[in-house]
């Protein structure tokens, strides 16, 4: 075997030798590189690792500890989470981190630790800017006023907070205030801008706008657009309470005193203890208009009296109109009672209710109740009633084919008759899968054969055909060899005596035949024909109903407000006599029911 150490060593040697050289002739180390960089003393290159200093653990950094005697410059990774982990450099008197100071008070990304006589600001005669795109967002002034906005330079002279922008300043809260001015003498809270809201005031389920004073509450005054603006997701846009005036006054001379607008809850709000709660008068206009995207455009309550009052003689008295939700919602929490009821021309001015309360009363001179569907391109009823599950579909169209129904649903026909001792019973009618006519008679052999002619009422309204063909029934009522049916057709059928007999024995028939598609002529003017040669036709199952919760709005604590108002002309001064509704139970009447009286008295 050949001895190959000394060649290794040979080289060993010599490269040590090269180094030392190389270090001697030119004061540089490169490691990793034969050629180091000429400003620096050790050049380390490698691709995939780096340079790795000490790890120490600096618990003060005014203090060298752990390190003894440390240089000035020495460089250590820290890591004590307490006082930073990161590089750190002795300064000969503290432990600085890498882009520090040497007192270590820089404010970080992350946030500091202070004992709480830090501050962040100046200590000269000199505004504090806060900037982003070196443009000044927020300046806090040297005298201690604060500027907020795009641009902002100074604020508005007297004012200790200003915002400049669009949308110049948003207070945001879960429960609590967005935004809450307060002043001893002067005004708490200010909006001032040339186009658009001064002040607005939004919230979900509260007030959006609540203003306390001795004289005015909250104030709007403005030259040609709007002097106060509430808006509200769901609570009230503006809400006014008084003991004895108004809660909510509004004067124009051309345009609206008092608008209202909501998109889910109420436009307008007024309760009243004595007087009106809102009260409207127009020579030419509307007296009061509740507009409302999806809640209530006018809402009217009482503890006696009646809760909205509407009078008309040659127009609608009341009109509700909504865009997505109840045009208008008549509801009662007495279960005994009627959430809304109809009359036309009362008779002897008293009108029908249940007494044991429903949901909707209707009574009128020919109809009732009056129900209509106007959809011409899907399935649609003109009314739907259902119980617990039992649900029935009135007088309307059901899609796949087109079939026009009076009454579908999932209970049975049922009619009610008087038993032997006075009591009332219920029957029930026959059902099929097809929808069928059917019609009885009785006739007589002549000869052993006779000829049955359907009426031809009945026969214009069947259809008789090999899918759909008439059924026949005989039943004998006298002696003979039997008989048979033959030539069926819509307008009659044959009966013939078997084995050619000739007897002239009378017999009761029955027929029953698929009832003839009907025309119909639509509300746009189209023609439909309804499909009656079905069987076992699918059917729809309930429709789909949502609750809607009923919120009880109960008149709310009013606190005093003396608001200075204008003196109302003679005509402003009108006051609508009292309309009163006296309810009366009627010995004559039925009952299940009980008549109400009306008593309109109008000028």
């Amino acid at each position: 075997m050949r001895n190959i150490t000394k060649p290794i060593l040979s080289q060993i040697l010599f490269t040590y030798l090269l180094l030392i050289f190389s270090i001697t002739a030119f004061a540089q180390v490169g490691i990793g590189t034969t050629t180091p960089a000429s400003g620096a003393l050790l050049d380390l290159d490698d691709a995939n690792r780096g340079l790795l200093v000490p790890r120490v653990t600096i618990t003060d950094l005014a203090t060298a500890a752990p390190v003894t005697a440390p240089a000035t410059g020495l460089l250590v990774w820290n890591l004590d989470i307490g006082t930073g982990v990161g590089f750190y450099y002795w300064d000969s008197a503290a432990w600085v981190p890498i882009g520090g100071s040497a007192t270590a008070n820089d404010w970080t990304l992350t946030g500091n630790t202070i004992t709480g006589t830090e501050f962040l600001g100046t200590i000269s005669n000199h505004a504090l800017n806060i900037r982003s795109n070196n443009v000044d967002r927020m300046r806090v002034q040297a005298n201690g006023q604060v500027t907020v906005g795009y641009g902002a330079t100074n604020a508005l002279t007297g004012d200790q907070f200003s915002s400049i922008g669009f949308s110049a300043v948003n207070g945001y809260t879960t429960n609590g205030y967005g935004f809450w001015g307060d002043a001893t003498s002067g005004i708490g809270a200010i909006g001032v801008s040339n186009t658009g809201v001064g002040l607005q005031g939004q919230s979900n389920s509260s007030a959006a706008v609540v203003g306390f004073g001795s004289t005015f509450g909250t104030l709007g005054d403005v030259t040609g657009g709007v002097g106060a603006q509430g808006q509200a997701t769901t609570g009230d846009g503006v809400r006014g309470f008084s003991t004895s005036g108004e809660g909510v006054y509004g004067d124009s001379d051309s345009g609206v005193g008092v608008w209202g607008d909501s998109t889910s809850f109420d436009g307008v709000w007024g309760t009243a203890d004595g007087g009106n709660g809102v009260y409207g008068d127009s020579n030419s206009g509307s007296g009061v208009i509740g507009i409302s995207t999806s809640g209530d455009g006018a809402v009217g309550i009482s503890t006696s009296g009646l809760g909205v009052f509407a009078s008309s003689t040659n127009a609608d008295a009341l009109q509700a109109i909504s865009t997505s939700s109840t045009g208008a919602l008549g509801a009662s929490l007495n279960q005994a009672q009627t959430g809304v009821a109809g009359s036309s021309d009362p008779i002897g001015g008293f009108y029908a209710i249940l007494a044991a309360g429903s949901g909707v009363a209707g009574e009128g001179l020919t109809t009732g109740v009056y129900g209509v569907a106007n959809s011409t391109s899907a399935q649609a009823f003109g009314g739907y009633f259902e119980a617990d599950g039992v649900y029935s579909y009135v007088g309307g169209w059901q899609a796949g084919p087109w079939t026009a129904r009076k009454i579908l649903g999932n209970g049975t026909v049922s009619t009610i008759v008087k038993g032997t001792n006075g009591d009332l019973l219920t029957m029930s009618a026959t059902e099929t899968p097809e929808i069928l006519f059917q019609d009885y008679g009785i006739g007589q052999l002549e000869n052993g054969t006779a000829r049955i002619n359907i009426d031809q009422n009945f026969s214009k309204n069947i259809r008789v055909d090999t899918e759909h063909p008439m059924k026949v029934f005989v039943q004998l009522e006298g002696d003979c060899n039997g008989v048979f049916v033959t030539n069926k057709s819509a307008n009659g059928f044959d009966v013939k005596e078997l084995q050619d007999g000739n007897s002239n024995a009378s017999f009761s028939w029955s027929i029953v035949a698929t009832r003839a598609d009907a025309e119909f002529i639509l509300q746009d003017g189209r023609v439909r024909i309804s499909n009656n040669g079905e069987r076992f036709q699918p059917a729809p199952g309930p429709m789909n109903v949502k609750r809607n919760k009923i919120e009880s709005k109960s008149i709310k604590e009013s606190k005093t407000k003396n608001v200075e108002k204008k003196e109302r002309t003679p005509a402003e001064n009108i006051q609508p006599k009292e309309n009163t509704i006296e309810k009366v139970d009627s010995k004559d009447s039925d009952p299940l029911t009980k008549r109400v009286k009306i008593n309109s008295n109008q000028e």
